[in-house]
């Protein structure tokens, strides 16, 4: 590794104060002690320290390639994308100075200055480029659903055409953008399936092997972001990319990728020392503590309850509003999701700063429910359903997929908390794919979903009832969701004819992990969409 001589005595202070800053919740007095050092003396500081971050040695580094989440977290290194979301959902320029939102016309303008790492120059070709791959990219493509296509306005200027307005379309302009021309088409093998599928086509990509480095070389692309891939004599490395948005200057300017076999090693590595940082989506439904500092992340994925429209109480959107106000999210979230979830009650991300103020509770109001039950005759017998004639209470199938244990535990709570007012829940748990097949033939009641949103919270598939043809669409919130975007309605007319109709029921949000080593002297600060937002002030 090349060795920096620092002179300037402000930069020894700098490192040691960093020195003394932990993860959130580490512990203080683990800091190492420093000595004073006369201020008039300069001296020279050899660093050799480099921050290790696992990678999946069977995967790309080429965004629109990568199919695991490790290697599609670490993509995010190597280019940058013309805006990102923070915390709160709010769009930030990156390599973006600007744009204008009009209609169904969105101009982005670039920064003038900007290059690639081998030096050429970053221009609207390179964007729309890069569009066109994101569009055809399972990862990106959802978000770019609305975008109908990109255009090169000028060497600076990108022009997006809309297929409606969306106010918030900036947030899903977070597609890398990479050199144009430098993706390359992997090799492909194309078997013939014999059978009933003997006209469809299989396809199988051609993945680096664990030591073809010049494989992995030749297919990451060009960008322009924090790091570059390089080829050590031990591996590969990530260096920091100087010239990066006119000046980047991390703490520790080379970052050591470490081969991993499979996700699951990853946390063994971590506490044992063999790599620095973890981030886990906890999509698999699972979750252990780790010897490590962890910290959450809020993920832009619902966890909501969905109606089969052909069911008589549940078309009644008083039975649906009664089904939401005598669900128990706390105890969903604590115990069912083990604290990996944020309480909803919108069917927008809680932390999205477009809904703060909204005044919409998550708690419950079971003396509310209880009124409006009697109110509507089921203190004896259930009038919608002929069936269940001389029962007491109202009586639903509940989908669930048997396969995530947060979701089973939600399943098993929720028919725990309806039971306090008499709503009898019968729990109906199914393997993934059974699960699919279900929903798709409308076999359910009710049905336990999680919805990634875009991150412009698009809701219009739920809305329409895309999920499945037997769900309950809203009529009536999506009147008011679409005067919403095209500027015509507020914020707060959604909120309120969303809260009278109640198409569906959120519950909540769920959050991944970020972990990093004790040794790793960081303020554990990750977004959704850049879990390395924070890395330039990493440190030992």
């Amino acid at each position: 590794m090349r060795l920096k001589k620092i002179t300037a005595v402000i930069a020894v202070f700098a490192i040691m104060l960093c020195g003394l800053c932990g993860c959130r919740g580490g512990d203080p007095a683990n800091t190492e002690e420093t000595t004073s050092v006369n201020s008039n003396d300069p001296i020279t500081v050899e660093d050799t320290r480099t921050i290790k971050l696992p990678y999946v040695k069977e995967d790309y580094l080429d965004p629109y390639l990568a199919e695991s989440l490790n290697n599609s977290e670490l993509s995010a290194l190597l280019f940058d994308p013309l805006y990102t979301v923070d915390e709160k959902y709010d769009p930030h320029a990156v390599i973006a100075s600007g744009s204008t939102n009009s209609g169904t016309t969105l101009s982005v303008t670039l920064i003038d200055y900007l290059k690639f790492t081998d030096g050429s120059p970053l221009t609207s070709e390179d964007v729309v480029y890069s569009f066109d791959l994101a569009k055809k990219t399972k990862s990106f493509s959802e978000r770019l659903t609305n975008f109908e296509n990109a255009s090169s306005g000028g060497t600076h200027t990108v022009i997006f055409t809309l297929n409606d307005a969306d106010p918030f379309a900036e947030n899903c302009l977070d597609f890398p953008v990479i050199k144009k021309g430098t993706h390359k088409d992997v090799e492909k093998n194309k078997t013939k399936v014999t059978g009933s599928d003997a006209d469809e086509t299989e396809v199988e990509i051609i993945i680096p092997e664990a030591d073809d480095v010049e494989v992995l070389l030749t297919t990451t692309p060009t960008g322009s972001g924090r790091y570059v891939l390089k080829k050590t004599d031990k591996g590969f490395s990530l260096m920091s990319n100087r010239d990066r948005l006119g000046g980047y200057y991390p703490q520790i300017n080379e970052i050591t990728l470490v081969k991993m076999t499979d996700a699951s090693s990853v946390k063994g590595g971590l506490e044992v020392g063999e790599y620095d940082f973890f981030f886990d989506d906890l999509s698999s439904g699972d979750y252990s503590r780790l010897n490590a500092n962890t910290g959450k992340v809020l993920l832009n994925n619902m966890v909501y309850l969905a109606f089969n429209k052909e069911n008589r109480a549940l078309s009644d959107n008083r039975i649906r509003l009664i089904i939401s106000m005598a669900a128990d999210r706390a105890q969903i979230v604590d115990m069912a999701y083990q604290g990996n979830a944020v309480k909803a009650a919108l069917p927008f991300n809680p932390a999205w700063s477009r809904t703060e103020g909204s005044g919409v509770t998550t708690a419950r109001r079971l003396d509310e429910v209880r009124e409006a039950l009697n109110k509507m005759g089921f203190t004896g017998i259930n009038k919608y359903n002929a069936v269940n004639d001389g029962h007491t209470a109202l009586e639903f199938r509940l989908l669930v997929n048997g396969d995530n244990r947060f979701k089973v535990k939600t399943a098993e709570y929720l028919a725990q908390q309806l039971a306090e007012v008499n709503i009898v829940i019968n729990i109906r748990k199914l393997s993934f794919s059974e699960y699919k097949q279900a929903v798709k033939d409308g076999e359910f009641d009710i049905l336990l979903a999680e919805t990634r949103l875009t991150r412009n919270m698009n809701i219009l598939p739920l809305l329409k009832g895309r999920l499945s043809g037997n769900v309950i669409p809203g009529e009536l919130s999506l009147q008011s969701y679409e005067e919403m975007l095209s500027g015509t309605g507020e914020m707060s007319k959604f909120i309120t004819d969303f809260g009278v109709e109640m198409p569906f029921v959120p519950l909540c949000f769920r959050t991944g992990i970020a972990a990093c080593s004790r040794t790793l002297r960081m303020t554990l600060k990750a977004w959704e969409s850049d879990v390395f937002c924070d890395i330039q002030s990493w440190t030992y």
